[in-house]
């Protein structure tokens, strides 16, 4: 059952940063509000582990800079990488504070 649950969870995943990039697309300017990129990696970091939630934040800066590599809104391709990887590491930052979060909750409920 769980396997059936984390296809479901992918397709969702993959929905949403597709119809994120698909907007960026339209509207030329990509986006750049982080936590409409932060919810899948919310979810999968929460529901799952911190694996997850690392693969679903580089699928996040990915989808976001998809579309200005597409439309070449950047006027190199440093430009682009240095773009990805800063929405990666904001990403990532909401990723393992989450975890850590999580982890925290779950030592203090333990105690109790």
């Amino acid at each position: 059952m769980k396997y059936v649950i984390q296809i479901k969870d992918l397709t969702v995943t993959s929905l949403w940063f597709t119809s994120l990039a698909f907007v960026n697309f339209i509207f030329i300017e990509s986006t750049h509000f982080v936590w409409v990129y932060a919810v899948p990696v919310i979810m999968a970091t929460w529901k799952y582990n911190l694996k997850w939630g690392l693969l679903v934040s580089a699928a996040g800066a990915f989808s976001n800079v998809l579309p200005g590599a597409m439309t070449e809104s950047y006027s190199t391709y440093n430009d682009l990488a240095e773009d990805g990887l800063i929405f990666f590491a904001k990403l990532s930052a909401i990723t393992f504070g989450l975890y850590l979060g999580k982890k925290t909750h779950y030592k203090i409920e333990e105690k109790r």
